[in-house]
Parts: C-alpha cells; sequence; structure tokens
C-alpha cells in the first residue's frame, strides 16, 4: 500500500474513533475525506502549482498535498448531492434511560380526577426504556427524520395503601386495605409498551455532537398488571393481579430529547387515555428521563 493511500487510511480511521458521528464521502476524481464539516482533499499534483490554500506534507518520499475547505451548513456536499435515504444508527434515539414514569388528568390540569384520587404516586414511580435502535428515514447535513423500535416498562408506585381492581367492567380504587387497617410495603401498577417513535432531528454545536429532536410515539402494550404486598397480619405475602384492568391497547403520544454525545434528557406527554373510554379514570400517561445512548 503506498503511503498516500496510507494516510487518507489514517484519516478515515481518526474520524471512526473520535467518537463523532462523522459523513464520509469519496470522490472519484481525487481523494477526498470529509470529516465532520471539513473537506480534506489529499493530492500528488506538482507542489509549485498549489494554490494558497493547500498545505504540503513530505512523507518519506512523497509529498502530499492537503487542501482544507470548509462545507457550509446550507448547500453543503450533503444537500448538494441530495437528499439521502435510509442508514442505521445515524440519529440520537438508540439507549437505555430510567426516569419518573407519572400520570396526570390532563396538560391544563395536572391534579388527578376524583375518581382516581387515591392513585397518587410515590416518588418510587421508576420507569425504564431500551430503544434497541435507531435508523434514519431521510438526512441532510445537520438535519435527520429517523424512526426506530423500543420498549418501555411503567412503575406507578402508589403512595397510599391501595391496589385498582376491574369492579363489574370499571377500573376503581380499591380502598379496603385502608379500611381494614393492612399495612402495604408496596404496591404499583406496571405497563410494558412496545414502541416506535418518527422523530426530526437537529445537531448543533462542536462537531455536531449537540441534538435536539421531538416528534411523535405510538405504541403497543405487551403486559399490564398490579403487584402488591401485604407487611403485617395472616394475609402477608406478595400478590400479582394481571386480570383486565381496562387498561388502552395502544397508546400515541408526543416526546422531546435533547442532549449532548451520548447523553440525553428525555420527557413525553400521550394525551391518549392510559384507560378505555368510561371504563377507568380518565389519565394521561408523562415520563421524564436520563438516558445513555448506544
Amino acid at each position: 500500500m503506498n503511503t498516500k493511500k496510507t494516510f487518507l487510511l489514517f484519516l478515515i480511521f481518526g474520524a471512526s474513533v473520535s467518537g463523532t458521528r462523522a459523513g464520509i464521502w469519496e470522490n472519484p476524481d481525487r481523494d477526498t475525506v470529509i470529516i465532520e464539516e471539513r473537506k480534506v482533499i489529499i493530492s500528488q499534483e506538482d507542489v509549485f502549482k498549489r494554490p494558497a490554500n493547500y498545505r504540503d506534507i513530505r512523507i518519506g518520499e512523497d509529498t502530499l498535498a492537503i487542501e482544507a475547505v470548509e462545507i457550509p451548513e446550507s448547500g453543503g456536499s450533503c444537500c448538494n448531492a441530495g437528499w439521502k435515504w435510509g442508514g442505521f444508527m445515524r440519529g440520537h434515539w438508540s439507549g437505555f434511560t430510567v426516569g419518573y414514569s407519572g400520570y396526570m388528568g390532563s396538560l391544563s390540569d395536572f391534579s388527578l380526577p376524583d375518581d382516581a384520587r387515591g392513585m397518587s404516586l410515590s416518588n418510587k414511580s421508576i420507569g425504564v426504556q431500551i430503544n434497541f435502535f435507531d435508523f434514519s428515514v431521510v438526512r441532510c447535513g445537520r438535519f435527520t427524520l429517523l424512526s426506530g423500535i423500543g420498549m418501555e416498562v411503567n412503575n406507578y408506585r402508589f403512595s397510599q395503601d391501595v391496589t385498582i381492581v376491574n369492579d363489574d367492567g370499571t377500573t376503581v380504587v380499591d380502598y379496603h386495605f385502608i379500611a381494614d387497617g393492612v399495612n402495604l410495603s408496596k404496591s404499583k401498577l406496571t405497563t410494558a409498551y412496545l414502541n416506535v417513535p418518527l422523530l426530526a432531528e437537529f445537531a448543533f454545536g462542536l462537531c455536531n455532537r449537540g441534538f435536539v429532536n421531538f416528534g411523535v410515539v405510538g405504541g403497543w402494550r405487551m403486559n399490564g398488571h398490579t403487584k402488591y404486598k401485604v407487611a403485617t397480619g395472616a394475609g402477608n405475602g406478595t400478590y400479582k393481579d394481571r386480570d383486565d384492568l381496562n387498561l388502552s391497547n395502544f397508546h400515541g403520544g408526543v416526546t422531546v430529547n435533547v442532549g449532548y454525545n451520548s447523553m440525553a434528557v428525555s420527557a413525553s406527554y400521550y394525551p391518549s387515555p392510559m384507560f378505555r373510554k368510561d371504563q377507568g379514570p380518565e389519565l394521561h400517561q408523562i415520563n421524564v428521563g436520563l438516558g445513555v445512548l448506544f
């Protein structure tokens, strides 16, 4: 392998290990590598014919000319070549997120409705999201339209000694533990969804490492159950109830993620109700979390 090719491979390797999501394009007429927003052209033309913006590097017996040209943010090399369709792992969504799982009456009224007053949550209502992968639907420059597949598990930990049950087709709060003086060490509702988003992402900052993406997300409910643990008395033990709780089979909402490099803060709100219409409290899911991206 000659020296020029070795030097070109060295530049490409440096871009790949720098932790950035740099794009690399090849020019069929010249040896070219684009790292972030800088285009580096390697040539072996006569050194005495170099324009002022060329720099010469001598390696062994070869003299290489390197031209550095800044690509404008709008109308740069990527967009000049047209919008690019498809490509795996081009956005910032796949990863692992831990955060608060909650619900509210509506965006205009954060308080719980009357039929859900007993479902107030503790600060131990923790949920996790595992977004398996993301891919770009279309991308150009700093913009990416992306999608993916992920799973979320929400643990709604009740702050009172209550649970919820299906009472003649309607999900209601069960207060009998309080009435009987039974202490619960924990009581929660757990839901799990398989999610698919559609997000618009914009990169910014040094080497495009900062990003913000926002859009819609929809999911299919895979599971839903209650779990409570009786701390005292003859019924001491842990109980799970997988009966039909009238939870909606699908949910849809809006989400936003803001981050830098491999860290992100996310927030989601679901206008779709958690329970089927007229079969449970009118509640809407919210999530706020901190994630590590793959």
